[in-house]
């Protein structure tokens, strides 16, 4: 969002559901889209922004484990919350704990070398109800210990549990689900080395 002489507010937005790319330019009470069409804004209050990020590489910690590095396809990873800032919720299940993240995402964590097993849980974000669609996956370099079957909102998370014995790092990730990032709201939740 920005401002403009006289305290002109406007608000450019990109979506990206399917070719072509649409540019969409909010300019007071009208709506200029692509190449100059102008239709009249709908009242009410701007879009919503994804918030700021509440995890912070190399010092946000889930327990024993350390967040290294994240990087992920739209908005910032969420602490105990959803990309959106919502609370963690999978098919109508609430999550106290985990990260919300949004498809593509990579998700690199460190913890002590003295643990025999890392589990939990991921699935898509109740908040984008039947849309979006993401495989999870949890991995020590080239390995993959564990990946989803294909996840769609709506469907109950899905449990994962692996060993870890000798190891001190992962990598979470989370792909789309093969028709782009569109709704792609992902949740790991309970977290958990033992």
């Amino acid at each position: 969002m920005g401002e403009g002489a006289g305290g002109l507010r406007w608000v450019m937005e990109v979506w990206r559901r399917s070719e072509p790319l649409a540019v969409v330019l909010v300019l007071g009470s009208f709506v200029a889209i692509a190449c100059g069409e102008k239709k009249s804004a709908s009242p009410g209050p701007p879009p919503e922004s994804p918030p700021l990020a509440s995890i912070h590489p190399g010092e946000t910690k889930i327990g024993d484990m350390k967040i290294e590095s994240v990087s992920q396809g739209w908005g910032a990873p969420q602490l105990d919350r959803s990309v959106t800032g919502r609370p963690l919720t999978i098919a109508g299940e609430s999550f106290r704990s985990g990260i919300g993240t949004h498809a593509i995402s990579r998700i690199d964590v460190s913890f002590p070398a003295k643990f025999k097993t890392f589990s939990g849980a991921c699935g898509v974000d109740e908040f984008v109800k039947s849309g979006g669609s993401v495989v999870c996956k949890v991995a020590h370099g080239d390995k993959v210990l564990f990946a989803s079957p294909l996840l769609k909102g709506g469907m109950k998370a899905a449990s994962f549990s692996v060993s870890v014995t000798g190891l001190s790092k992962l990598t979470l990730s989370v792909e789309d689900g093969g028709d782009d990032i569109n709704g792609d709201n992902a949740d790991w939740v309970d977290l958990r080395l033992k």
